[in-house]
């Protein structure tokens, strides 16, 4: 199996998911079909940035909640 990313890939990790699909091939009664994924994690070569920014907080005084909010402005999606 290969695979061929696109040109504009940029480094980093990147989710992808392959499936794999199989049939009865000739006469059979009934037709059976089977499809499986995979998940995989591609990693392009290139510069790895990991870089997580606080985008807000705000806070719930009635329900004593803290809520932060980042953001991944780097290109590392899984550690």
């Amino acid at each position: 199996m290969t695979s061929h990313p696109p040109r504009h890939a940029e480094p980093g990790d990147h989710h992808a998911l392959v499936l794999l699909t199989a049939r009865v091939v000739g006469t059979a009664q009934v037709g059976v079909r089977t499809r499986i994924g995979v998940g995989v994690l591609v990693r392009m070569p290139g510069d790895i940035v990991r870089r997580i920014a606080v985008t807000g907080l705000s806070a719930s005084r009635a329900k004593h909640v803290l809520t932060l909010r980042l953001a991944n402005r780097g290109n590392v999606t899984s550690g």
